[in-house]
């Protein structure tokens, strides 16, 4: 796992972009889109927050987010919390990013997987066929 302050990023996923919902992590140009539309996120969040969606479905440990943070485990509720307002996961229950009691969080929820280089997929250009690696969790 490697953190740096700039991308490119190394992932399992660093290729890609995972969509969830309305979402989408591209995880080379290292950006968070809402229907085509940067989400303004602090870029000190950023490392966590593509820790968690690289691991889906599995949980993180809040040590690995801490660190990915650059926090303490103690705050990182806090780093979560911001996280989960930019990408508007802020009601109960949660959609995106849930608490795992005990260990850490994960990201919840259908994701697909499409190659970094491909255009967004939406309900008007989209066709059955193109190339979507559905995930179900």
């Amino acid at each position: 796992m490697v953190f740096r302050d700039s991308a490119p990023h190394v992932y399992g996923s660093s290729q890609q972009v995972v969509c969830c919902e309305d979402l989408a992590f591209d995880f080379v140009r290292w950006a968070v889109t809402r229907r085509k539309m940067p989400i303004d996120i602090p870029k000190a969040y950023l490392n966590p927050l593509f820790l968690l969606v690289d691991r889906r479905p599995k949980a993180v440990p809040r040590s690995d987010l801490a660190l990915a943070a650059g926090t303490s485990e103690d705050t990182l509720y806090k780093v979560v919390e911001v996280i989960r307002k930019a990408v508007g996961d802020v009601e109960a229950p949660r959609t995106l990013i849930v608490n795992v009691l005990g260990f850490g969080y994960k990201v919840v929820g259908k994701t697909s997987v499409r190659p970094a280089n491909v255009s967004p997929i939406s309900d008007d250009n989209y066709s059955a066929s193109d190339a979507v690696i559905r995930i179900s969790n």
